[in-house]
């Protein structure tokens, strides 16, 4: 088009250099100081000096306008141009262009097309802009097909969705609604108002989700993310994977940040870094270590192999464990701490709990729990495993003996086999009853008469809840007859 417009304007100045030279010659031979001065011949010549201004004004100006229209059509020729586009292109075959839409524009580039309606292709090769309002900047084998979509620059890409983009890269494809890619490679955003960020063969199909930077990322969820890493998946709603590899947020509102294999599953809940940790109650919370696993309602794991199954639990193994070992909670509330030392400092003072002296403490905090006869169920003398209740206090004196640990003596801990009115009757190497057999009888007469009393008091309480519904029913009767006869 440009060569032809060129063409054109040569013709066009050809022909008014002409005339300027044609009107200077009539103006040099009507000179009227070299003919007569006679009426009639000056009108004459001001009759040709008008004729010539005329064709000067209104002829070239026409025949100038006749002339564009004709070069813009032969441009085209072979094409079907839409209305009021124009196609450029310097440096290649403009005829290579195309702008089929009305109000097209191409401006630059080879074998690019602009074929929506308002569509325009800047510059670049082989790029396509057939969706209403749509644009390719430059690049090469672009395309945007969606309405208002748009592409600027990068090779491959592809902005199919309504009001799609995508900015730089290879091999983008952003074909939801609003959805967006920018740089990377192999990226796709295909849901509404979800973008890429960077990266290379990322997946943003959740509405609202987005992922930045790293590599086969999946973000799948409903305004979910994933941030860097490789082979995350966020496919709760509003769940989050930020870095780390092979890491899953299922959850709603879930998070996992860093390590590896690491799953969020429960509501709310979360891993912390690690290796194979999980995280699948409600609220729960996985920190760090490895192998770890908080599947009761708001539970909290730490270390390795420790299982947080009960509610409002918290499980720390820092023990070396052997394969397949764990620790475990019981309980729902329960605070399990595992570890080779344990160590409490107060200001500058320190208590160290190791496998050497556990057994001391055990017998500090060793208080009976059940009546005067029930032994302590964990009680060992001076912690040794060997000299428990059931087996070792009967020998000898032993019930006398001071645990060394505590104070107190092995009487007080183990009184079922060293109180005498708590020993169970036994035969005597004689073959007669052991002398306790008296306290037991009156003991088990004592108990049979208490539960016998608290029986008699049950009764009596029912019996006197009955009578007195009945004198409550005879006095409203009395009161009755007390207003009829009043």
């Amino acid at each position: 088009m440009v060569n032809n417009h060129r063409i054109v304007i040569k013709v066009i100045c050809s022909i008014i250099k002409s005339n300027e030279i044609n009107t200077h010659l009539d103006s040099s031979r009507l000179d009227s100081s070299r003919l007569d001065s006679r009426p009639h011949t000056r009108r004459k010549i001001n009759s040709i000096m008008i004729f010539n201004s005329q064709v000067t004004t209104v002829f070239f100006p026409t025949v100038v306008l006749l002339l564009l229209q004709y070069s813009a059509e032969f441009v085209v020729l072979g094409q079907q141009p839409g209305a009021y586009s124009f196609v450029g292109g310097q440096g290649g075959d403009p005829s290579t262009n195309a702008a089929y839409g009305d109000y097209a524009f191409v401006g630059a580039g080879e074998y690019n097309s602009a074929e929506g309606s308002s569509a325009s292709v800047v510059a670049g090769h082989n790029n396509t802009a057939s969706g209403s309002a749509s644009s390719v900047m430059s690049g090469d084998k672009n395309m945007a097909s969606g309405t208002y979509s748009s592409v600027m620059g990068g090779a491959d890409n592809m902005a199919s969705g309504t009001a799609s983009s995508v900015v730089a890269g290879i091999n983008n494809t952003a074909s939801g609604s609003a959805s967006s890619v920018m740089g990377g490679a192999e990226n796709t955003a295909s849901s509404r108002y979800s973008s890429v960020m960077g990266g290379a063969e990322n997946m943003a199909y959740g509405t609202y989700s987005s992922v930045v930077a790293g590599s086969y990322n999946t973000a799948s969820g409903r305004a979910s993310s994933v941030v860097a890493g490789n082979k995350n998946i966020a496919s709760g709603i509003a769940s989050s994977v930020m870095g780390g590899r092979f890491n899953n947020a299922e959850g709603d509102a879930s998070s996992v940040v860093a390590g590896n294999y690491n799953t969020a599953s429960g509501f709310y809940s979360s891993v912390m870094g690690g290796y194979e940790n999980t995280a699948s109650g409600e609220y729960s919370i996985a920190m760090g270590g490895y192998g770890n696993t908080a599947s009761g309602v708001a539970s909290i794991v730490m270390g390795s192999n420790a299982i947080a199954s009960n509610d409002r639990s918290l499980v720390i193994n820092l023990a070396e464990e052997e394969e397949g070992q764990s620790s475990e909670s019981t309980n729902d509330g329960q605070f399990l701490v595992k570890s080779d030392v344990f160590t409490i400092q107060i200001g500058s003072e320190k208590a160290t709990i190791n496998q050497d002296n556990i057994g001391k403490l055990q017998a500090l905090l060793a208080v009976p729990s059940g009546g005067e006869c029930e032994d302590e169920a964990n009680y060992l003398y001076e912690g040794k495993p060997t000299k428990d209740c059931l087996t070792w206090a009967p020998k000898g004196k032993n019930c006398r003996k001071r645990d060394t640990s505590t104070g107190k003596t092995v009487k007080f801990y183990c009184p079922s086999v060293c109180k005498d009115k708590c020993t169970l009757p036994t035969k005597s190497p004689t073959g007669g009853q052991n002398r306790n057999l008296h306290y037991v009888v009156v003991e088990n007469e004592q108990q049979a008469s208490i539960e016998e009393l608290q029986a008699s008091n049950e009764k009596l309480q029912a019996i006197n809840e009955e009578l007195r519904d009945k004198i409550n029913k005879q006095q409203q009767q009395i009161d009755e007859i007390h207003r009829m006869l009043n």
